[in-house]
Formats: C-alpha cells, sequence, structure tokens
C-alpha cells in the first residue's frame, strides 16, 4: 500500500453504532459482556456489509488496512456535528446525565484502489456506496491524503492515529474539525473500554 499512488487510496472513517451506558453498567461483569456482546455484533454487521460492498462490480479489488476503535463521550453539544450525527442514527438525544457515557464503535482505514481504475472515480463511488449504507450525517468519511506529505509518511500518520487506543475524551474529529484530547477516562470507564476491546478483533484489512 505505500508504493500506491497518492489519487488511489482514500482515508476512510465510518461509525458503525452507539451505545449509551451507565457507570452501574461499567461496574457490572455481566452488564459488560452484555454490552461487549452487543458491540462485537454491530462490528461482525458492518464486516459483512463491507465485504458485500467490495464483491461488487463497481468496489472490486480493494485492498485496506485499518483497524476498529471504541470511544466516550460524556458531553455534547446540542449545536455541534456529534450531536447532528448521533441523532441522525436515530440515537436517544436525551442529555446524558453525569453517570452516563455514549460508547462509539467505529472503524478508521486506509483504502487502495486498483492502479488501473481511476482514483477520483473510484473514490466518489466508494463515497456514495457507503453514505447509500450508513445514511447518518457525518457517519461516513471518504478524504485524500494529505496533499503536501510523502504517501509513506501520511499513511504512516494515519496508522498511528488509529491505533492510537488513547483512554480520553476528545472533541473535534468531524467535518475536518481538529481532534483535540481532555481528560482522561478515569479508572473505571478506562477499564471499561480496554474489557470491551477484549470481545472482538480490532485489526480490520483485507487478505490481498
Amino acid at each position: 500500500m505505500l508504493n500506491r499512488d497518492r489519487d488511489h487510496l482514500r482515508w476512510t472513517t465510518i461509525i458503525i453504532g452507539v451505545i449509551r451506558v451507565r457507570e452501574s453498567d461499567a461496574k457490572n461483569p455481566d452488564r459488560v459482556k452484555e454490552i461487549s456482546g452487543q458491540a462485537a455484533e454491530m462490528i461482525s454487521g458492518f464486516r459483512r456489509s463491507w465485504l458485500g460492498i467490495t464483491r461488487g462490480r463497481h468496489l472490486a479489488g480493494l485492498v485496506w488496512r485499518g483497524v476498529f476503535e471504541l470511544e466516550l463521550k460524556r458531553e455534547i453539544d446540542p449545536e455541534g456535528h456529534h450531536h447532528a450525527t448521533l441523532a441522525s442514527m436515530g440515537c436517544d438525544m436525551e442529555p446524558l446525565a453525569e453517570d452516563e457515557r455514549y460508547l462509539i464503535v467505529h472503524t478508521h482505514f486506509v483504502v487502495a484502489f486498483s492502479d488501473e481504475l481511476d482514483g477520483e472515480t473510484s473514490a466518489d463511488e466508494l463515497r456514495r456506496v457507503v453514505q447509500g449504507i450508513w445514511t447518518g450525517k457525518w457517519q461516513t468519511q471518504v478524504k485524500g491524503l494529505h496533499a503536501k506529505k510523502p504517501v509513506t509518511k501520511s499513511i504512516i500518520n494515519l496508522y498511528s492515529y488509529s491505533y492510537k487506543r488513547r483512554l480520553e475524551y476528545s472533541t473535534g474529529g468531524l467535518d475536518d474539525l481538529p481532534v483535540k484530547f481532555g481528560d482522561g477516562y478515569g479508572w473505571l470507564w478506562g477499564k471499561f473500554v480496554l474489557k470491551m476491546y477484549e470481545g472482538f478483533e480490532c485489526e480490520f484489512r483485507s487478505k490481498k
């Protein structure tokens, strides 16, 4: 993938699902197991949908490398992008109580199109297809690599971001807003998220 032309590479992010959780869930091993299973099922469903896409005539031959990631949100600005995204996905948008969090199940990956295809046309088709399946506002993002950085450096930076596993609350990250990290999750929520990761395979990659 590192030797692909920039025009044939796209950085893709898809929010797969959202689970509203409470501190009482994080403290209860049975609930942790249930929620872990729920997240794992979301990811399994996404894998099936994605494989269906990539076997299609227009998007066949894709190569991709990425990861599934979990993130906690404790504050959602009613006027912000995250609120609009979650609302468009049908989430319960009643204000979070102090002991509540949104668990955001999502994926980041780099897609490589065949060099035999037109990169821009393929990217437009990928964007059209994923937006037709995951229809929430800003639920999917398909972006080109940084124009002023070498391809190798861009991909290494994106991989580093994908595998960051930072247990910190963040803002931004939608509609080209820069991501800013803030307070740590704390012992209880940090332990909860790490336990969630044990329920599924984090790596997301094609066989090629």
